[in-house]
């Protein structure tokens, strides 16, 4: 297992959606959700090692992955092959409009063990007297 972990987590985007990974190696990308208004785009895709169990959305149906070349630079992107029990469907979250990022029954990440993410207790909080 790799130090560097991104797991459970819910990732919400309303246009595009671009996860980059620069100068990095050896993450490993677990029960997440991915959910784009627009493409996702996954760059430097190198660094991510493992990527067990997550859930991608794209509302354009579009998710590409970029490699990273010498320089820094990215070769073109290509469509982004499911693997390790990652795959490309809607995960049904109940209202992500009004910030609530529970999973609908169905919902296949709920089936893959991700767990929901609680948003109501994020943001400013009114001043204490």
């Amino acid at each position: 297992v790799y130090k560097r972990q991104i797991r459970n987590n819910v990732f919400v985007e309303d246009g595009d959606c671009k996860l980059t990974f620069p100068r990095s190696e050896r993450f490993t990308f677990e029960r997440n959700v991915v959910c784009a208004g627009g493409e996702i785009t996954f760059s430097w895709f190198g660094a991510i090692q493992a990527m067990r169990c997550n859930v991608l959305h794209s509302g354009t149906g579009r998710i590409t992955v970029r490699e990273g070349r010498e320089g820094y630079g990215l070769a073109e992107g290509r469509p982004f092959e499911p693997r390790e029990g990652t795959i490309a469907a809607d995960p049904l979250l109940r209202n992500p409009g009004a910030h609530d990022f529970a999973f609908q029954p169905g919902s296949p990440a709920a089936r893959m063990g991700i767990s929901p993410v609680d948003a109501r207790p994020a943001g400013r909080k009114a001043a204490v007297s």
